[in-house]
C-alpha cells in the first residue's frame, strides 16, 4: 500500500500523455513530476 493518500486531478488527455511519455524518457513517472512541481510551487 502507498504511504501517501491517493489524489484525483483533472488533466486533458493530450497533456497527460505528453507528461507520461516525457517522464518515461526521463526515467520517472508522472506522480514524481507532479510532486516535484508542487514542492517547487510552495517553496516560492
Amino acid at each position: 500500500m502507498a504511504s501517501t493518500p491517493l489524489r484525483a486531478i483533472r488533466v486533458c488527455e493530450q497533456l497527460w500523455a505528453a507528461a507520461r511519455e516525457k517522464a518515461e524518457r526521463d526515467g520517472t513517472n508522472v506522480t514524481a513530476v507532479i510532486r516535484a512541481a508542487l514542492e517547487q510551487y510552495i517553496a516560492e
